[in-house]
Formats: structure tokens, sequence, C-alpha cells
């Protein structure tokens, strides 16, 4: 469909996957992974790619993101923008960054996944959050 034409996506019955700017072999892991298990998932280069997408789409069940992403704004950034304007949207951040993992509530409310995991964890941890 169009979404396989614009973005790597796949369709599935548990909804569509927004994953932010991880490192690119986790990202193509994780999404292959997710995408073998039934999911949509859409891919952004950085978090302003993100929230367009986020803004032009309908559908999008969650956000997986890492901390560190390129361009102005990083995933706290992008996970207080999913919180304010599609609150509905659980979003789950991500960062092996020591220094990251220890200051996280402090600037959002997102849960967190520190690095390294399987993607099979992130799965199962994604299912968890949309209660699926």
């Amino acid at each position: 469909d169009s979404v396989d034409a614009i973005v790597e996506a796949y369709q599935g019955i548990f909804g569509r996957i927004q994953v932010g700017k991880v490192e690119d072999m986790e990202v193509e892991d994780i999404a292959e992974h997710l995408r073998d298990n039934g999911f949509v998932v859409l891919e952004a280069a950085s978090a302003a790619e993100a929230m367009t997408i986020l803004a032009s789409r309908t559908g999008v069940d969650f956000v997986f993101s890492d901390v560190t992403m390129p361009g102005e704004m990083d995933g706290f950034g992008l996970a207080r923008w999913v919180q304010q304007h599609h609150s509905d949207i659980p979003v789950l951040m991500t960062s092996g960054a020591n220094a990251v993992v220890n200051s996280v509530d402090a600037f959002t409310r997102a849960p967190f996944m520190r690095k390294p995991y399987l993607p099979e964890e992130v799965e199962q941890r994604i299912r968890t959050m949309l209660r699926l």
C-alpha cells in the first residue's frame, strides 16, 4: 500500500510503531523483528521527521526512540512533543549512556529501556505497554 511505498512498513493487526533514530543496526534488527511479528513499523531519522509522520498520519499507536537523535531536537524533546500533541500514544525511550539513564525521569514521563537489549525484549515491552 502507499505506506509501504513511503516508509519501511507492513500491515499488521497491532497498529503502527514509530521507531525514532536508534543506532542504524539496532533499527534494522528491531524494525525487522517487529515486522516479522505483525507490527507496522514507520522509521524516522530525526525527531523532526518523526513529528512530521505523526502529524500527517493516523493510526500510530506507539513511539520507540533513542534519546540521542540527529538534528535540533533529541529524543526527550520528541517524547515531550508526543505527550503534548498525541497524549494517547505511549512513548518508550532508550539509551546506553549512563548519564542519560540516570536522568531520564527529569526530562520526560516516558518509560525507559536501557541498552543493550534483544529485539524480542523490545517487542515484549511494547506489547506490555500496549496491553497486547
